[in-house]
């Protein structure tokens, strides 16, 4: 029997309140931007799928209109929850991957989680990443990548909630090899897997 878990981040003190349907900026590959906030609400999206969809008076019994977006038209969507609209949490499509949260977000590299059964976000500014628990213990697939400025290709990391190891760590230090003191920083302090990732924040090549 498979029962439902979800693995919280960066989530603050206080009630909380879940949503698939959010407040959210649509950014265009060919620079038009597409905001759905106030009454207007954006799913976030999940695992491959092809569109994005948005509601205009999405809670409206009258005039509600559903509308929807090509994943390969997106260049990224910025979702926030309606309660906590100062927490904004980006998400891109990766080819041959799918939708993913940018976990860092730099001028010179970014890392993303892609969760398969997706993403809520929290009235306290919270993300969460719904994992799904099988039977033997096995889990719906949570993993993470990394992608340069300026390349196309990601490089896979495995799963999020494995053990750091030195494989991982060095699979890491190998594609950030043109930043030697952030290597060995991320040597001396071998962590959780995420903790390791969000080390990359300070990643800057040739320094």
């Amino acid at each position: 029997m498979m029962r439902r878990l979800f693995i919280f981040l960066f989530l603050l003190g206080g009630a909380l309140h879940a949503s698939v349907m959010v407040e959210g900026v649509i950014y265009m590959k060919d620079g038009t931007v597409v905001e759905y906030s106030g009454s207007d609400r954006v799913k976030i999206p999940k695992n491959a799928a092809r569109k994005v969809t948005a509601y205009k008076n999405a809670y409206a019994r009258k005039g509600k209109k559903r509308m929807s977006y090509a994943a390969a038209d997106i260049d990224s969507l910025v979702c926030r929850h309606p309660q906590a609209k100062e927490y904004r949490r980006k998400f891109v499509y990766v080819d041959r991957v799918g939708w993913c949260w940018v976990y860092v977000d730099t001028p010179y590299i970014e890392a993303y989680v892609f969760s398969k059964k997706g993403y809520e976000m929290y009235s306290n500014g919270g993300i969460s990443l719904t994992v799904v628990e099988k039977a033997l213990g096995a889990r719906s697939r949570v993993s993470v990548y990394l992608r340069k400025t300026g390349r196309d290709d990601v490089l896979a990391l495995g799963g999020m909630y494995k053990k750091p190891g030195d494989a991982f760590i060095e699979k890491v230090c190998g594609y950030i090899s043109d930043d030697p003191g952030l290597c060995r920083a991320i040597r001396e302090k071998v962590r959780m897997r995420s903790k390791t990732i969000a080390m990359l924040a300070g990643y800057t090549p040739g320094r």
